[in-house]
């Protein structure tokens, strides 16, 4: 296969334009050879997925819509809000248990690593199995996603479970999510009486969102005929995004390990907490995948979760 034609695909990658699947494919047929150059492009393949994985990981990661992502050259304090609850919260491991502070008006984040890797056969390269591999490797995305998602929500959960988010006992009639739920949310944060912090976004169970469907009908024929057209097209994520006139964003949560039908949590995404990145999202090489005559990367990224205002957070029991 000629150089002269890889590099071609190569300059036209690294120049953010999207390749084709036949360039792709021939990208990976040579990938898949036993040369030097082969050698050469499997390693850099592998070290690419770093820059080319991390916007993927930023999107597809929901805590990162709860937890502001703060990239960080240096370990810093980080102020701690709230005047009647002067507690803030962290995560000091994966797997650990989460740590709570009293009454400091600032706290260090601590840092642990989620790491990850995909191999695949050589033989899927050199037949150019494109498919196959990005599959692999977006399996691998979702599982980094996850471990982000099981960090941030033990916290969240911890914080809940000592007393410090705002708990708000379901009302009569409100064990589904209707309006009078919602007004009823905004109710309890606002008798807070601080009027700087208000709900942002809402997460919901996949039941619990799809009930959102059921507003429409309230007021439906007071919509003009394109917005009941893209409600009657779009369904629950048409509702969502008509409702967006409340400033509050709605998530559907699809694991129920974070989110269950049984409480809905709501935040002030603004300040509610921090996902501290100190090294964010890379790859390389997996030397050892050619001992087996694979080809894959490795991947890390360090990073940590912190809660800094309990205050602007709040949950909702629908039993």
């Amino acid at each position: 296969m000629s150089h002269t034609v890889i590099h071609e695909i190569l300059e036209k990658a690294s120049s953010g334009q999207e390749l084709t699947y036949d360039e792709k494919k021939l990208l990976f047929k040579a990938m898949g050879e036993n040369t030097d150059f082969a050698a050469e492009l499997r390693r850099d393949f592998a070290y690419s997925r770093g820059e080319v994985l991390r916007p993927v990981l930023r999107e597809q990661s929901l805590i990162r819509s709860i937890f502001k992502e703060t990239q960080v050259d240096e370990d810093v304090p980080f102020p701690v809000r709230g005047e009647k609850v002067r507690s803030a919260w962290y995560t000091a491991s994966l797997g650990g248990t989460s740590m709570r502070t009293m009454e400091e008006d600032e706290i260090y984040i601590p840092s642990f690593f989620i790491r990850g890797g995909v191999r695949w056969k050589r033989d899927l390269l050199r037949s150019g199995n494109v498919n196959l591999i990005e599959q692999l490797e977006n399996d691998q995305v979702d599982s980094v996603v996850y471990l982000e998602n099981f960090a941030g929500w033990k916290l969240i959960k911890a914080a809940h479970a000592a007393g410090d988010l705002l708990n708000i006992p379901h009302i009569t009639g409100g064990d589904t999510f209707t309006l009078d739920v919602m007004i009823e949310i905004i109710t309890r944060m606002d008798e807070r009486g601080d009027d700087r912090r208000q709900i942002t976004d809402i997460y919901l169970s996949p039941r619990r969102y799809h009930e959102i469907l059921k507003w429409a009908k309230l007021d439906v024929q007071q919509l003009d005929d394109g917005t009941r057209r893209e409600i009657f097209v779009g369904g629950p994520e048409a509702v969502a995004n008509v409702l967006k006139s409340w400033n509050v964003a709605f998530h559907k949560v699809l694991n129920p390990r974070f989110v269950d039908d049984t409480k809905c949590y709501c935040f002030d995404a603004r300040t509610f907490g921090i996902f501290k990145v100190d090294i964010p999202w890379e790859t390389q090489e997996d030397i050892l995948a050619a001992m087996s005559w694979e080809a894959g990367w490795i991947g890390r990224e360090k990073v940590g979760f912190g809660i800094l205002d309990v205050a602007a957070g709040c949950v909702y029991n629908f039993v």
